[in-house]
């Protein structure tokens, strides 16, 4: 029976490694993510729990290819909360990130990739009604400026496939308040699919 798991382990990695990909390849991907801003955290013992109000953020990226092990990648995806108004009315916050980050991977063409990133981020925000009459709508603002650090691991699956997990802390500088608030440093936990081209 044990040797029977060892050889099923061991076909398992064996596959992942042919699988690999060579480790110079850029990636498009799809993500999405929970993002805890510490101040609006009621829960901080629970990186998987939305905040209250908010749900799973998200977006698209582009990571280029790997040189010397670094890359560039950049992501856009956006974050929605609903609050309660001055007069019980509910308000929409949206906040939208678009983030530089430099990539370095820490193992070299295998199936599993391990890590780290950092860069920054500028972010976009508007408040609306919740249910604004049609036609009207605020436009995004620039609001303020975020410094990202990380880590993460890659997931080859096939030549074009792959998977994505990422724990990030960002930090917040907010120019102007969004949903009742400026303070928005938190962590941020992020999956992707990956196609690698």
């Amino acid at each position: 029976m044990r040797l029977r798991a060892i050889c099923i382990w061991a076909l398992f990695f064996a596959a992942g490694a042919l699988a690999a990909t060579p480790l110079n390849r850029g990636s498009l991907s799809l993500q999405t993510g929970v993002w805890k801003p510490g101040t609006l955290d009621s829960d901080p013992g629970k990186p998987f729990t939305p905040v209250e109000g908010t749900g799973l953020c998200w977006g698209v990226g582009l990571c280029s290819p790997h040189a010397a092990g670094f890359a560039l990648e950049m992501n856009l995806w956006q974050w929605e909360r609903q609050l309660q108004g001055s007069e019980a009315e509910p308000v929409a916050s949206r906040l939208v990130n678009l983030a530089f980050d430099l990539k370095y991977q820490l193992l070299g063409a295998t199936a599993i990739r391990p890590f780290v990133l950092y860069g920054g981020a500028a972010l976009y925000g508007r408040e609306d009604p919740a249910s604004p009459p049609p036609g009207i709508g605020s436009e995004l603002e620039f609001a303020g400026y975020a410094l990202n650090f990380g880590a993460g691991f890659d997931f080859i699956l096939s030549r074009h496939l792959g998977l994505s997990a990422a724990y990030q802390y960002l930090y917040v500088d907010m120019r102007k308040e969004i949903g009742a608030t400026t303070r928005y440093s938190g962590p941020k936990v992020t999956l992707k699919l990956l196609y690698l081209f």
